[in-house]
């Protein structure tokens, strides 16, 4: 309760752009709006060690609450060159260095449907410049607006990674996950911060908890809370919480409307669900995650939707078992499990093992 009342203090109410240096093969771009500048990062594949005719698809990458395009900086450059393909990133209104949103606007004048457009935004630019539907590679609430996108038929994509993301059916249970096994004191605290939306990651403490695993140095967590947004729009969660009664018994998406907007199937595996084995907030979603996204893909076969052939019958295939990734294939979908990384997988201890085996995946979709 002492933290609660100091930590108050530490919340801000106004938000500017946030220009966070650029390693040296990263650039920033802005896509124009009606509303703003979003801001939109990208890094290309080193033209000198590989020819143009070999690019691959390139990969957009989604971030979710109090994110931004930065949150990718590792990913972004580890496939530029391991998988020679154009990354992207992009941030949200008020998040990164996109157009700032005054705290009231933002945090309760803002839909979810507002965000989705920033996002198909920087969706269709990339496909101007790049000919092609990318791979959407997205986490967290990122995760959730993704799939709402592609369900509403709004974006197309080559491929869809989901890190850590909210699932189909909604949040209800990352929620309660949180109450649960993050922080008791949740709601307490809220109250006590005027129900503020970063109530509870507005100390480094909080932060390591929710975000991260074990092996992450707290020493760091500062640095990484410095690019973190100000304030977060509320309806963005509440837009993402499904319907039904209970925790577990929701809906929200049906999988079969987000795989009609993933294109060129021809047997790979076409979704990729990764999940650290620490991740407080998403662990134990992955299981229905796979299984639904794989009946979806058996019922679009029966309804003659795709021509590619998944066996329904097919057992899963470990891939890969070592000491920081395990790989399964089943019906069109991948199981990728991060050991030791927790919910920020991508910016956790293990970010580049968990980088691999999004290479492998991409490269699977050639």
């Amino acid at each position: 309760m002492i933290e609660a009342i100091q930590s108050f203090f530490a919340l801000k109410w106004t938000q500017e752009p946030l220009l966070r240096p650029l390693p040296p093969h990263i650039v920033r771009n802005y896509v124009q709006t009606p509303n703003g500048n979003l801001e939109l990062l990208s890094s290309k594949p080193d033209v000198k060690s590989a020819g143009l005719s070999s690019r691959k698809q390139p990969i957009f990458f989604v971030h979710g609450g109090e994110g931004s395009g930065s949150v990718w900086f590792e990913w972004m450059e580890h496939l530029s060159t391991s998988y020679n393909a154009t990354t992207y990133a992009y941030s949200l209104r008020c998040h990164g260095a996109s157009y700032s949103v005054p705290y009231w606007k933002m945090v309760w004048g803002t839909s979810l449907d507002d965000l989705a457009s920033d996002l198909v935004a920087c969706i269709q630019d990339v496909r101007e410049r790049e000919g092609q539907d990318p791979i959407i590679v997205a986490h967290s609430s990122g995760g959730g607006l993704s799939q709402y996108v592609l369900s509403k038929s709004l974006v197309k994509a080559r491929g869809l990674v989901l890190v850590g993301a909210v699932p189909h059916w909604g949040n209800m249970s990352v929620y309660f996950s949180w109450f649960r096994r993050i922080d008791p004191w949740f709601s307490l605290r809220s109250l006590c911060h005027l129900f503020h939306p970063n109530s509870p990651l507005n100390t480094p403490r909080l932060v390591h908890n929710a975000f991260f695993g074990p092996q992450y140095p707290r020493s760091r967590v500062p640095e990484f809370m410095r690019w973190m947004s100000n304030y977060e729009a509320m309806f963005w969660p509440f837009g993402m919480a499904g319907r039904g009664w209970g925790i577990e018994n929701r809906s929200w998406l049906a999988t079969t409307d987000i795989l009609s907007n993933i294109v060129q199937w021809n047997g790979s595996q076409k979704i990729l669900v990764m999940i650290g084995t620490d991740d407080k907030m998403m662990g134990g979603t992955e299981t229905r995650m796979v299984r639904e996204y794989c009946s979806g893909i058996q019922q679009m076969q029966v309804e003659k939707r795709i021509d590619a052939d998944y066996d329904s019958t097919k057992p899963s295939i470990k891939i890969v078992r070592d000491k920081y990734v395990n790989e399964s294939d089943y019906p069109g979908v991948r199981l990728v499990e991060v050991k030791g990384a927790g919910h920020h997988t991508q910016n956790d201890m293990q970010w580049e093992e968990a980088a691999e085996a999004l290479r492998r995946f991409s490269e699977q979709l050639d």
